[in-house]
């Protein structure tokens, strides 16, 4: 039975984790003192084997505490000012947890916004299509690697590459180019070093005709003869196509001299493409 100025101790006590019965029992000790949990038991309307229980589980919880007299063990209650400085601790544990979620909630909101982004798809038509992308490789920080038939790229607007070369090289952007073997490859070629370009020439029967361009996170195919271009901006989609394009980098290093002597004895020794 509660007295009424209890009462609120009593829902104080519920609030902070203990039962219904664990409360009335610490209210109790502090009526009545240390006393067996026979004695405790008796005072609180409960059998003893399941006050002793009860007795033991507030002292786990730092609510009760034992000790001995005269080989009898006696229960008395935990000091509020020892609880309130366990409380204490624990609320600051609580509020470090707490701290840890919060920057784990706003690392999960930060990976989940860049899983969660999707690819963006410009589709460019017309003459100007391979024009506009080529405008956009400028912006890039890194290395640029194309597959590309020059014989279609260089021969509608010369004057274009020309200077879109030149402006390249003075961004210093570097670019890596895979050419099929013709006279425009060849030329381009000779002029590597001074227009920060490594080129490597593998036979004409690998010309699939379409130019991939990889800049950046973006991945571009452009085809003059249908004079459309596609600009697909993706992370993964970027990452494959490089890993791609520096596989077969490394497959056309065995071609590369073969059709380079190939191209120089035609260049040199005739007007033939």
């Amino acid at each position: 039975m509660l007295f009424e100025g209890t009462i609120g101790l009593f829902q104080t006590l519920k609030e902070i984790g203990l039962t219904a019965k664990e409360a009335n029992i610490y209210l109790v000790m502090h009526d009545i003192g240390a006393n067996p949990a026979s004695i405790i038991a008796k005072r609180c309307g409960l059998n003893r084997s399941g006050c002793y229980n009860l007795l033991n589980t507030l002292a786990e919880k730092g609510f009760a505490q034992k000790s001995m007299k005269n080989k009898i063990l006696y229960f008395h209650p935990t000091d509020p000012k020892v609880i309130l400085q366990q409380l204490n601790i624990k609320k600051g544990r609580l509020n470090d947890t707490i701290e840890n979620i919060d920057n784990l909630i706003t690392q999960f909101n930060t990976l989940q916004k860049d899983y969660t982004v999707k690819p963006s798809v410009v589709f460019f038509e017309g003459a100007e299509a391979i024009k506009n992308i080529m405008e956009d490789t400028l912006a890039t920080d890194g290395l640029i690697r194309i597959y590309s038939s020059l014989d279609e790229m260089g021969l509608p607007q010369p004057e274009y590459w020309n200077e879109y070369e030149a402006r390249r090289s003075k961004k210093g952007i570097r670019l890596k180019a895979i050419y099929p073997a013709n006279r425009h490859s060849y030329r381009r070629k000779k002029n590597d070093a001074l227009e920060l370009r490594e080129s490597r020439l593998i036979p004409p029967e690998f010309n699939f005709h379409l130019n991939i361009i990889i800049h950046g996170c973006k991945v571009s195919l452009a085809s003059l003869n249908e004079q459309f271009g596609l600009m697909i901006e993706s992370e993964e989609m970027s990452r494959a196509y490089k890993k791609i394009f520096d596989l077969v980098w490394e497959g056309a290093k065995k071609f590369d001299s073969t059709m380079t002597s190939i191209m120089r004895q035609r260049h040199e020794n005739s007007d033939c493409p």
